[in-house]
Order: C-alpha cells, then sequence, then structure tokens
C-alpha cells in the first residue's frame, strides 16, 4: 500500500494523472490472485508474465502460476509454463524450479483414468436413453476436457 501511495505522489508531483505501475503487483501478488479461482488465478498470471517489462515479476509469476496449475490436472500447461521459466531464467541469479515429474506421470495417468470412466459414464446413459444422465455425463466430460 505504501507503494500505491508513493506511485500516486510521484505522478502527482510530475502533473499527470495516477497510473497503477505494475510494481506494485511484485510486493503483494499472492494477495492480488487470492482474489481469484484457481483458473482465473492462472490466467492472470500469465497475462502479467507476457505484458511485463520487469523480469522479476515476469518470474515471480511464472513461479506463483505453477503453483496454481498444480492445483489443476493440467500437466500440458505445467510443463509449457516451466519451459517458459526456464527460458526466463538462463544467464541471470534466479533459478527455475525443478520440474515435478512425479506430478506430472501421476497427474496424466489420473486424468486418463478419470477421462475413461467419463466416457464409460456417457456409454451406459446413452444405452439406457437417459437424457439426464446422458447430459450429466457429457458435463463431466467437457468439464474435464476443458481442465487439460
Amino acid at each position: 500500500s505504501s507503494n500505491f501511495s508513493s506511485a500516486h505522489a510521484h505522478e502527482a508531483r510530475r502533473g499527470g494523472p495516477p497510473a497503477m505501475s505494475a510494481t506494485i503487483l511484485v510486493d503483494d501478488l499472492d494477495t492480488y490472485i487470492s482474489q481469484y479461482g484457481t483458473q482465473g488465478a492462472i490466467q492472470r498470471l500469465q497475462f502479467i508474465a507476457s505484458k511485463t517489462e520487469n523480469k522479476a515479476l515476469k518470474i515471480d509469476a511464472g513461479k506463483h502460476c505453477l503453483d496454481m496449475i498444480k492445483r489443476t490436472t493440467n500437466a500440458k500447461a505445467y510443463g509449457e509454463v516451466h519451459a517458459s521459466l526456464k527460458v526466463l531464467t538462463e544467464g541471470s541469479d534466479a533459478v527455475a524450479p525443478n520440474f515435478d515429474s512425479v506430478w506430472v506421470e501421476a497427474t496424466q495417468k489420473q486424468s486418463t483414468i478419470l477421462k475413461d470412466l467419463y466416457e464409460q459414464d456417457l456409454h451406459a446413459a446413452k444405452v439406457q436413453q437417459a437424457k439426464d444422465q446422458i447430459r450429466t455425463a457429457h458435463t463431466q466430460l467437457i468439464n474435464h476436457c476443458i481442465e487439460q
């Protein structure tokens, strides 16, 4: 909050309108993303990492993003974010987190099992011609695929 005030004071001295600065987020990225659900936080962190010129903020947002992705079953996104973090940290003092291959393998295995289960549920509902069960099974399968 002190950064916010000082940013406004600095802008006021220059005579321009107060401007939000990305440096404000560096101090409290956890609080900033806590107002979002998991998927929303991941999207915000990816947006911050893609738009900021501040390399430290890019790295911090990427690390937070990895932590948030591990709350999902999206092993593909984990790999992509980790790869971009690895590139970002090359030649700098910052260190990319270790790639969690155990989590990736377990998550991919669990995801495959869930997808098969949802497909079986959908097939069973179609055989029984139960419209509500078909709709529920479709919804489960769609939600699972979207998260991937």
